[in-house]
């Protein structure tokens, strides 16, 4: 993140795997829990993440977190709201995206100004008439709700690519800290918001030679090589791969 981000910025929702065992001896099994968390990075190195209610919308206690505790935990789940739909959250979407539609506040539910304060993390107070600088304090407030929203819907190309960047550096950083599984999972998720950047395929064929799985490796890159015949590092490593494999032969 550069020195010029508003803090604390939404980042939507990610989920926590935890694997279980269950039973005991030659019947013992894994079960795997996932549970879904509203994410605001507060800071370069800090996160704080609150557990979605059945409803869909963030409730309960806000846990902080440090930057590297947690990008190897957590998963972002981009298209959460696509794949669950919430009515409240579509028909927010409805009425205040639009920078433009500041009157529309007013003519808010009750449900609904519950789930907007709720996914604001803050309860939202309409700047009064009259006050100064009254239309300045309604623009940035309803773009800062327009941009939570966009978030949560994960619909506009602007945040499509703010999503892949984010993810592409996270499965970097996790990638030089060792945590290779990982870093293989933010670069999926950067590959479900754009399955045609040459760039990712190329940080994952790194994990893959770090790994020492050098097949994969090498499809990673004729990946980036497909997309990109000029990536003149992914065909010098894909040679370099190449020559690795008919060694090991």
């Amino acid at each position: 993140m550069t020195g010029d981000v508003s803090y604390p910025l939404v980042l939507g929702v990610y989920s926590l795997r935890k694997v279980s065992e269950i039973g005991s001896g030659i019947t013992t099994t894994d079960h795997e829990n996932i549970t879904y968390w509203y994410v605001r990075q507060t800071g370069e190195e800090r996160f704080e993440v609150q557990p979605l209610a059945t409803s869909g919308l963030p409730s309960g206690m806000v846990k902080p977190m440090a930057s590297k505790d947690f990008i190897k935990a957590y998963t972002p789940e981009p298209f959460y709201y696509s794949k669950n739909p919430v009515p409240v959250v579509d028909s927010l979407a409805a009425k205040l995206l639009e920078v433009g539609q500041t009157h529309s506040l007013a003519s808010l539910s009750e449900v609904e100004r519950s789930a907007l304060n709720a996914l604001m993390v803050e309860k939202i107070v309409i700047p009064g008439p009259g006050k100064p600088g009254q239309d300045d304090a309604l623009h940035a407030l309803m773009t800062r709700i327009g941009r939570v929203i966009g978030i949560l819907l994960c619909r506009d190309p602007k945040v499509r690519f703010e999503h892949r960047t984010r993810f592409n550096s996270c499965g970097v950083s996790l990638r030089k800290d060792g945590h290779l599984d990982q870093s293989l999972g933010y670069f999926s998720k950067a590959l479900e918001i754009d399955g045609r950047d040459e760039n990712v395929y190329f940080n994952i064929a790194r994990v893959y030679f770090d790994m020492g799985e050098l097949g994969e490796c090498s499809k990673a890159l004729e990946q980036a090589l497909g997309l990109n015949p000029e990536f003149k590092e992914a065909d010098k490593f894909a040679r370099y791969v190449a020559k690795l494999g008919a060694t090991s032969a």
